[in-house]
Order: C-alpha cells, then structure tokens, then sequence
C-alpha cells in the first residue's frame, strides 16, 4: 500500500487521553490546533479545560480506547497505572488508532505491545518511552514499519530550564506568603 493511502488526517478525529494532569492538558492544548475532539480519563475528579470535550472516570477506560482515533498515554507510573495497556486493552482499541507513550513505558505491557502492532489489531505506536528502558538493541519495536521510537525527549525545550527556575521562583515567593504551592507531588499516590 502506498504512503498516500495509508495516510489520515487528525482534523475531526479523536484524541482520548488517558490522564489529564499537567502533561495530558498540554497534549489536549496541542490538538485544538488540529481540530481534534478530545476526550480523557483520569482517576481523579477534574474540570475539563475549554479544549477538552469530556472527562470521564477511570470506569470508562475502555470506553476511551473504543472511540478514540489516537490514544496518548499521559499517566504517571503508579500501581494502578502498571501494565494497564495489556491484550484486553488493546483489543478495545480501533485498528487503524495510534497509541503515543510520552510519560512512563511501563504503563505499556510490552508482550501485550508487539502482539497488538503486528496482529493488525492497532495502526501503530510513537513511543518516547518503552516498557523496557533503555531499548534492547535487538527488540522488534526498532524494525516494525508502524512504530517510531524516540530517545524519551518529547518533553525537551530550549525553555524548559526556564520554566522550572519560574515555577521554583514562583513557589519560593508563595511559600514565604502562606500561598498554596504549585505543582505539588503527592506521594502517597506512588508518583
């Protein structure tokens, strides 16, 4: 099949987001350019952003994985989260969608992975993160023509270093007025 037929646009596809923190808003925040209607899941009760149709509960997983043309992983790693792209997952999943990993490989189950991209059962993967990291240099996911894999840099920006000092600034001067801190980890979830 030649390039051209293989391809599709995102205009007016579905983007399902599988936790909508900081890094899910912002891949949500990209997509409006694309004229993507985007859904998401996330285990805690959040208000949906302007740019975000719907938000549903983890309940409703599979619901997501269903409708959704590309699927971006943007989940932290936590017991819960471990493993949740298994074969069942991906058998919920269109088989032309896109699973993009930009936060944690092992949310991905690996096995699960190989036999979803080589089954037909999904169109392909971008995954800046693996399950096994780093990447044997012998793992199939280096040759499948549906797969691109970069070196765990989609975060990467020449200002990245400046929003990190702003953030740490901005903190430095709320906690020195009583204010609440942003961007606050809550470790007793497992991340």
């Amino acid at each position: 099949m030649s390039i051209r037929l293989a391809t599709w646009e995102l205009s007016e596809r579905t983007l399902g987001i599988v936790g909508l923190g900081g890094t899910g808003i912002d891949v949500a925040r990209r997509a409006q350019g694309f004229d993507m209607r985007v859904i998401a899941v996330d285990p805690e009760t959040v208000e949906a952003p302007s740019f975000v149709h719907e938000v549903w509960q983890m309940d409703r997983f599979h619901d997501l994985l269903a409708v959704s043309d590309v699927v971006a992983v943007c989940a932290p790693l936590t017991p819960e989260t471990h493993g949740m792209f298994d074969d069942a997952a991906f058998e919920q999943m269109r088989s032309h969608a896109l699973l993009i990993n930009v936060t944690r490989g092992k949310i991905v189950d690996g096995p699960a992975l190989l036999r979803a991209l080589t089954s037909g059962s999904i169109g392909g993967a971008g995954l800046d993160v693996t399950p096994e990291e780093p990447l044997p240099t012998d793992s199939p996911l280096w040759d499948l023509p549906n797969v691109i894999v970069t070196p765990h840099v989609a975060g990467g920006s020449p200002i990245r270093l400046d929003r990190s000092v702003g953030l740490f600034c901005d903190n430095l001067e709320r906690l020195l007025v009583g204010k609440p801190l942003l961007s606050v980890i809550d470790k007793e979830k497992g991340y």
